[in-house]
């Protein structure tokens, strides 16, 4: 899987970490998704999560997700970091907007967004998958 395609599907920390009700139906999406990728910073979250919660066993267990699913690592660049600045001046925590973005959050953002530019005008989809690591 590239991100050279149209729109990869945009996956954050809670796409990997969160139990949701619907966790199924998001499983089929990323599983049906023509590419699915991740930034770099989200991939760290998720990490650190993971090894907090579940221990250095699950922390594997994504690895090789990440390898087997094919999941795009998306590094974090300068323009990333400019498009996740101007994402928390417009979202962010303490500004009074309702989203308060934190600092994952933002840089998630910017990806979505430089995606959403690469492609066609509909958004990227923001995917959940329930993660039960045992």
């Amino acid at each position: 899987m590239t991100v050279s395609g149209c729109r990869p599907d945009v996956l954050d920390t809670s796409a990997i970490v969160t139990n949701e009700p619907d966790g199924q139906r998001y499983r089929k999406a990323m599983l049906d998704a023509a590419s699915l990728s991740m930034s770099a910073v989200a991939i760290l979250e998720t990490k650190i999560v993971l090894s907090a919660r579940f221990g250095a066993s699950a922390v594997k267990f994504f690895d090789e997700l990440l390898e087997t699913a094919g999941i795009v690592v998306v590094p974090f660049d300068a323009d990333m970091a400019k498009g996740a600045f101007e994402a928390f001046q417009r979202f962010g925590k303490g500004g009074g907007h309702p989203a308060q973005l934190n600092i994952v959050d933002c840089a998630v953002y910017a990806w979505r967004k430089r995606v959403r530019n690469r492609c066609s005008s509909r958004e990227p989809t923001l995917l959940r998958q329930t993660f039960s690591p045992r």
